[in-house]
């Protein structure tokens, strides 16, 4: 199981500053992540922190970052096949079409793994994410303050948190500018997709097959709803394709080749005709006559 979700970005302020520099602050995106997963029988869990560059809390960079914590968490879980997902629902994020698409696509991006994703609901209160997002950024507060670290940007940020990995249980990843670039290019195939009927009630969503989810307004883990066999399954399941707009065909006329155009009007007066066109008849004050 992994929950995520962003954290507020963290503001880069030097110990010491000229006063210009506050107008100049750069910021790190961070988007803490908590993996949950049982081993010889035992559950254990593993944190993660992506640092970006990229300002954008937006699907591209979703994207990118669940690119970059896969094979980590492959190497976790040796065999993985499936993977549930626990995120809040702002449709900007988590909840939209770009997402749902990329979970009936996921056992093809990602050799194999399944996935499900599940939202909570809104002011659910506060989560893991949320402890390890404010606990990174207070601790990079103080190697700032201590003159530890001078934390510029996202590359500075990423250097110092390396160094504090030593003494952390949090691992960091650094996503790229050009990675979630890329991401968004990648997802541009996506944007024909229509919007799903009732998103702002969806709270748990399965992957099926390409363009095919399961979608419920509450989410449930019996025995029958993870086989994923609809006929077994609890009430409330409907299976949506992912249906596609057709593509925009531009239906303004062109003018053919051998339409001839109108010759072009090279007839304008010049300053100095247009001046000797004035009249010189006398007029009332306040009015002027202006050449035709």
């Amino acid at each position: 199981m992994i929950q995520m979700d962003f954290a507020e970005n963290y503001t880069c302020i030097p110990l010491e500053e000229v006063q210009s520099g506050y107008w100049n602050q750069d910021q790190v995106t961070l988007h803490p992540t908590v993996v949950y997963y049982r081993q010889d029988g035992t559950m254990k869990h593993h944190n993660f922190v992506a640092i970006s560059d990229d300002r954008g809390h937006n699907t591209a960079t979703i994207k990118a970052i669940i690119n970059s914590i896969i094979p980590r968490v492959q190497q976790l879980i040796p065999g993985l096949k499936q993977i549930h997902y626990w995120t809040d629902s702002p449709t900007a994020q988590y909840r939209n079409k770009t997402i749902f698409n990329l979970i009936s696509s996921h056992h093809l991006l990602y050799k194999g793994i399944h996935a499900t994703w599940n939202y909570f609901e809104s002011g659910h209160g506060k989560g893991p994410c949320d402890g390890i997002g404010g606990t990174v950024k207070r601790l990079a507060d103080d190697a700032v303050k201590r003159g530890v670290a001078s934390i510029q940007d996202a590359h500075d940020f990423y250097a110092w948190a390396c160094q504090e990995r030593e003494e952390s249980s949090i691992e960091y990843l650094f996503v790229s500018r050009e990675d979630c670039a890329r991401s968004a290019e990648f997802i541009q195939q996506w944007s024909t997709s229509k919007p799903v009927s009732g998103t702002m009630k969806i709270h748990s969503v399965i992957g099926v097959d390409k363009n095919q989810i399961l979608i419920r307004d509450i989410s449930c883990y019996c025995d029958n709803c993870r086989s994923c066999h609809l006929p077994d399954m609890c009430s409330g399941w409907e299976l949506r394709r992912l249906s596609r707009r057709p593509a925009q065909v531009d239906k303004t006329p062109v003018a053919e080749a051998d339409t001839e155009l109108e010759p072009a009007n090279d007839s304008l007066p010049t300053t100095s005709s247009a001046s000797n066109e004035i009249s010189s008849e006398p007029v009332e004050k306040g009015v002027y006559m202006f050449p035709r």
